[in-house]
C-alpha cells in the first residue's frame, strides 16, 4: 500500500513529500511548512467502490459513526468540546474510492490533534443506539440530495462514464432501502474489515518535521485488531 500512496503523490506536478511506511503498514506523508497551524488527515481507503449489494452505504454511515464517540473520548460532545477548546475544525467527507478525516489546529496542540484522529479511526464504540440516530441523519441527508440538482447531475454522470461497473454507479450515501436495511452488527463488520492501518495514510502539513511525526503516529495508531496486510490502492488528495 505504502508503494500505492507513493506512486499516487509521485503523479502530481508538485515534488512528492516525504513518506514512511511505519512496521504497522500505516503511511506517513509530512510536508513541513512555516505556519502556525498543522493540518492532519487520515487517509482510509475505502468508498462506496468497495461495496458490495447489500452493503451500500456503509462506507458514509460509517464516516458518521466516529464521531459519536470512541474509546476514550465516549460521547460526541466530549470529542466537540475538545476540538473546540483547541480552536480546531474538523470535518470529513466520504467518496467513491476513500473515506477522509481532517483536522486544522494550532500547532502546539499537534499531539491532541494525531490522537483524536487515532481514536476516530482505530477506537470507534460504534455503538447500536448511536446507529440508530445517525442512520436517521443519513436518511435526512438523502432526502436532501433527491432535491439538490447537482448532486443529480453527479449521478448521472458517473452512470453514463461508468456503464457497466454496478460499483462504480451506486449513490455514495445509498438509498432509502440500503440505510433501512443495516444492522450495527454489518456496520461493525465493515469498519473490522477496511479501517485497517495498511489501508490508512496519515498526512500532516505545517510546521513538522517527518521522525516527530512517525513516532507520534507509532504511539497513537497502534494496531487495535490482528488484521492481515492487504494492499489498495487509494487517492491521495493534491493539495498535501
Amino acid at each position: 500500500m505504502g508503494a500505492a500512496f507513493s506512486a499516487a503523490a509521485a503523479s502530481s506536478s508538485s515534488p512528492a513529500p516525504p513518506v514512511v511506511v511505519l512496521p504497522s503498514g500505516l503511511t506517513v506523508f509530512t510536508q513541513h511548512l512555516a505556519r502556525r497551524t498543522v493540518c492532519l488527515m487520515v487517509v482510509v481507503a475505502v468508498g462506496s467502490r468497495h461495496e458490495h449489494a447489500g452493503n451500500h452505504g456503509l462506507a458514509h454511515v460509517l464516516e458518521h459513526m466516529v464521531f459519536t464517540g470512541t474509546r476514550d473520548f465516549p460521547e460526541s460532545r466530549t470529542l466537540s468540546v475538545t476540538l473546540d477548546r483547541l480552536g480546531a475544525s474538523f470535518n470529513a467527507y466520504t467518496s467513491l474510492d476513500h473515506t477522509c478525516y481532517h483536522i486544522l489546529l494550532p500547532a502546539q496542540h499537534l499531539e491532541t490533534g494525531l490522537h483524536l484522529l487515532a481514536q476516530m479511526v482505530l477506537h470507534p464504540l460504534l455503538l447500536d443506539d448511536k446507529f440508530s440516530k445517525e442512520k436517521e441523519v443519513v436518511k435526512q441527508e438523502i432526502l436532501k440530495d433527491q432535491d439538490d440538482a447537482h448532486v443529480a447531475v453527479q449521478v448521472a454522470g458517473y452512470q453514463a462514464v461508468f456503464r457497466g461497473y454496478p460499483t462504480l454507479t451506486h449513490a455514495i450515501a445509498g438509498t432509502m432501502d440500503d440505510i433501512n436495511s443495516h444492522s450495527t452488527a454489518k456496520m461493525q463488520s465493515f469498519w473490522r474489515e477496511h479501517y485497517r492501518l495498511p489501508h490508512m495514510a496519515l498526512i500532516a502539513t505545517g510546521p513538522v518535521e517527518t521522525a516527530q511525526i512517525a513516532a507520534l503516529a507509532t504511539t497513537y495508531f497502534a494496531p487495535a485488531q490482528p488484521h492481515q496486510s492487504v494492499p489498495r490502492r487509494v487517492h491521495v488528495p493534491r493539495f498535501v
